[in-house]
């Protein structure tokens, strides 16, 4: 089968179990023998088709029989489906506690950083074994002593 599909975009792109860099093509038959038996087309125009709608999807990628002879001629047409939600479907769900976002301040983040803001770190958290490993831990570096008498007045004052 003759062709390629070449990156026609600015940045690499791992696809079909390889990372294809700018500029760089990947021949139809290299494609054929990775996707042939999932896509059950033969080689040929139907089998280009299919890469084009199913794997290349984005407009970086540029398909030629030759160099500088476009394979298709025309731009794919992009299928968009739009399907509204039922009546009745229920409220939307939110989640309380997302991963994503900070849950708070750690006892590494109060160890690492400066005393000005350390401080105001150490009076922001109220989690005693937060503040219980920081002080443990200032111990193990040296330059911590602001640090330790800072955690231990605030350890107090948590505590009592």
């Amino acid at each position: 089968m003759k062709g390629f599909v070449k990156n026609g975009g600015n940045r690499p792109v791992f696809i079909l179990q390889r990372s294809i860099n700018p500029g760089v093509s990947i021949s139809l038959e290299d494609a054929y023998l990775v996707v042939g038996k999932k896509s059950g087309k033969k080689q040929g125009v139907s089998f280009a088709t299919w890469l084009r709608q199913g794997i290349f999807q984005d407009s970086i990628w540029e398909f030629y029989k030759e160099e500088g002879e476009a394979f298709f001629e025309e731009e794919p047409v992009r299928e968009v489906s739009r399907t509204a939600p039922g009546a009745g479907a229920g409220k939307t769900m939110v989640r309380k506690d997302d991963d994503n976002t900070k849950k708070g301040i750690t006892a590494q983040e109060i160890i690492d950083s400066d005393l000005v803001i350390a401080k105001q770190l150490i009076d922001k958290c109220k989690d005693k074994s937060v503040l219980k490993r920081a002080l443990a831990a200032t111990k193990h570096y040296s330059g911590k002593e602001g640090h330790m008498r800072y955690l231990l007045k605030r350890v107090e004052q948590v505590y009592f």
